[in-house]
């Protein structure tokens, strides 16, 4: 048997390989020769090999337009550049746009396998499992992937797992006869593993970044277990290039808005002193009246407490928003899967904390006008109330009551809002003293009791998830379930999704009444339901509106700015240290590690300490330096509630979302930033008809 050169599109389309015969000692063209005598062979075509490049592509575009596939594969999609040797034995090697597999296989058997791709879009009908003779496959939606052409000589086992699935066991992904392309995701680094009928072959962990191509040669001749990298054979997107493109253009925006807005004020004044001042300066040699700008009036102690709360409640909201309405499909803007923290995780406690703020705030001003506790109390009552009806509508699109969501995140605050507000009902002291320096603890004496009853539901909270086992599961449990420690631990849990902390809720609310599909479903493979805004949540969840509230007590109790900032950055160093060490400052580490499904006490530390060092921030940016007005924000805190609230019933209508045929994490963002920009826009026009909405 002479030397063969197949091209084709993968292993999957046998009769579209294409036989070139071996006619190395003759350099002149011959015609195709269809083997009519074969059945099996009448998709074959034997052609020579050839020593002029010219020659092979006017015999490949043959074969192509007699099989159909110009419309597949363009005249102009391919470039010949290459030449292998094989024992002496010169052969064309063509390259084509695209993927294709080539393989050479010599007399007695002996197989040598090229991967050859560009870096130009795949075929349509590339993709694995497709006969080309079908309709074209439509491009995925998901849009974090890559290509990975598994090249081996003999029938493997490709396995794979995401490195992010905690000590999960393997999973089969694809047998492969010969070679084959697989499709795989980009979110995560992924282990793999390569596996025959004697055992493991080699095995892997590799970050794929997305569009990217790679191959990776397998040879079955022993099973080593080696380690085995992919090649890449075309570089992936940068995709976070639109994000910082984003950021670019925001930023240049709001740098031009307040350049002309300077130069406008600056107009405007000039104008307004030359008709009123100019001749009395010409008259008399010297001013005698000063023009001032608003931004040389100082602001009060009042105006710039509010003003500094409302940015930040601003801010918790645009970024709540934006994280809902997809975060452009990037992973930092989603919630993390199980442990972890990222940018989506921290909204909702931010959130919490500025309703923290506003309540002692409220009700101090309340109180002081001799409202009766007990009156303020069913002001507080009432307000939860219908937060959580609220909610339960928000919750209840296209579902009947025997499965309508109980928990969410007007409920979860709703609760939390009662019970915070229970507290400064009962023990907020209305009057105290505020001379400079008598206390360095004044904000802790004005709030130890609200304390004291905090850190006791913490401890309750802490204790049921520590002490108390889910039935068959190990006691302290708080892991996922599923997968979860699969390839590390020989006892099952698969029914312990949440721990105890889960087993309460489907104990309590019913398995039909929680969040249908978390973010970990998918990668640890779950059965039970598990809701994240759980009733043993709400215990952990008060610390965050605590924190909060003595944000305000730091206010209300120094007059300083540097006495309130010192505070403000004390407690979040506090916070965040106290909460790191319970997570020994790791993901997976540590007796309770920082986790947003379970509202872990790690977790409300940090982002209660996020919290504090940010409201420092723009206290001393906006309030003290006043060097940025905070808008558009500051209009947006103003009216927080019904911007969410709006945005959650709008969320999948025209203008504040479109669908995309073929989404990219560019049009992702654009079409998710631009929700987020309509809705502060009409907290602007909100603001500038002095409409205020509360509750």
């Amino acid at each position: 048997m002479a030397p063969v050169l197949r091209l084709g599109s993968s292993a999957e389309l046998e009769d579209f390989f294409y036989n070139i015969g071996p006619t190395i000692r003759n350099t002149r063209r011959r015609g195709p020769r269809v083997k009519k005598d074969d059945p099996e062979q009448q998709s074959a075509i034997d052609y020579p090999l050839h020593t002029s490049i010219s020659e092979a592509k006017k015999d490949f575009m043959m074969m192509i337009n007699k099989f159909g596939l110009s419309s597949s594969i363009e005249p102009d999609a391919y470039i010949t550049d290459s030449t292998h040797i094989l024992d002496d034995s010169p052969s064309i090697t063509l390259h084509f746009k695209g993927l294709y597999t080539v393989l050479i296989v010599e007399s007695g058997g002996k197989e040598w396998h090229y991967f050859i791709n560009s870096r130009s879009s795949l075929p349509e009908w590339f993709y694995e499992g497709h006969d080309p003779h079908d309709s074209p496959l439509p491009i995925p939606e998901d849009y974090d992937q890559a290509c990975l052409q598994v090249i081996t000589d003999k029938k493997v086992t490709f396995w794979s797992q995401f490195e992010e699935c905690e000590g999960c066991i393997l999973l089969e992904r694809e047998k492969i006869p010969e070679t084959r392309a697989l499709i795989l995701d980009t979110g995560y680094p992924i282990k793999y593993a390569v596996r025959n009928d004697e055992g493991e072959i080699c095995h892997g962990l590799y970050q794929f970044g997305e569009y990217g191509q790679y191959t990776l040669n397998v040879s079955t001749n022993a099973v080593t277990k080696d380690v085995c990298l992919p090649r890449m054979t075309a570089e992936p997107d940068a995709d976070y290039l639109p994000i910082l493109t984003a950021v670019v253009i925001l930023l240049s925006m709001a740098t031009l808005w307040y350049i002309v807005k300077g130069i406008g004020k600056r107009v405007v004044a000039g104008r307004v002193y030359a008709r009123y001042f100019a001749r009395e300066d010409n008259e008399l040699g010297s001013e005698t009246r000063v023009l001032t700008t608003e931004a040389s009036i100082p602001r009060s102690p009042t105006r710039s407490r509010l003003r500094s709360l409302d940015i930040f409640r601003g801010f918790a909201i645009a970024l709540m928003i934006f994280v809902n309405a997809g975060g452009g499909g990037y992973g930092v803007f989603s919630h993390s899967v199980w442990n972890g923290l990222t940018v989506a995780d921290v909204v909702f406690p931010w959130f919490a904390f500025a309703m923290g703020e506003a309540l002692v705030l409220t009700l101090n001003a309340r109180l002081r006008t001799s409202l009766p506790r007990i009156q303020a109390l069913q002001q507080v009552a009432v307000r939860s109330l219908l937060l959580s009806l609220i909610g339960i509508v928000l919750s209840s699109s296209n579902s009947s009551w025997v499965d309508v969501r109980l928990p969410g995140v007007l409920q979860r605050l709703a609760a939390m809002y009662f019970i915070v507000g229970a507290l400064e009902c009962a023990f907020m002291k209305t009057s105290q003293d505020i001379t400079p320096g008598r206390s360095l603890f004044r904000d802790i004496s004005a709030g130890w009791q609200q304390w004291l009853a905090t850190l006791v539901l913490v401890a309750i909270q802490v204790c049921i998830t520590l002490l108390v086992p889910a039935p068959g599961c190990p006691r302290g449990y708080m892991g996922p379930g599923g997968l979860h420690l699969s390839a590390v631990s020989n006892v099952s849990l698969q029914n312990c999704t949440g721990g105890i902390a889960g087993y309460i809720d489907r104990m309590i609310l019913g398995e039909s009444h929680l969040h249908r599909r978390g973010t970990f479903h998918d990668m640890y493979h779950t059965t039970l339901r598990h809701d994240p805004e759980g009733i043993l949540g709400i215990l952990s969840g008060v610390l965050v509106v605590q924190a909060g509230a003595h944000a305000t007590r730091i206010m209300l109790a120094y007059n300083h700015a540097r006495a309130r900032i010192m505070r403000w950055v004390f407690w979040s160093l506090i916070f965040g240290v106290t909460g790191g060490a319970l997570s020994m400052f790791s993901k997976n580490g540590g007796p309770i590690p920082v986790n947003k499904n379970l509202w872990s006490v790690s977790y409300c530390l940090v982002t209660s300490s996020m919290a504090l060092f940010i409201q420092a921030a723009l206290y001393f940016i906006v309030d003290l330096k006043t060097k940025w007005g905070g808008r558009p924000l500051y209009y947006a805190g103003q009216n927080a509630l019904f911007l969410y609230i709006g945005s959650e019933l709008l969320k999948k209508n025209f203008p504040f979302h479109w669908a995309l045929p073929s989404p990219t994490h560019a049009q992702l963002l654009a079409t998710h930033a631009a929700a987020m920009l309509l809705w502060l826009a009409v907290g602007v026009a909100l603001h500038r008809k002095r409409v205020f909405i509360t509750l």
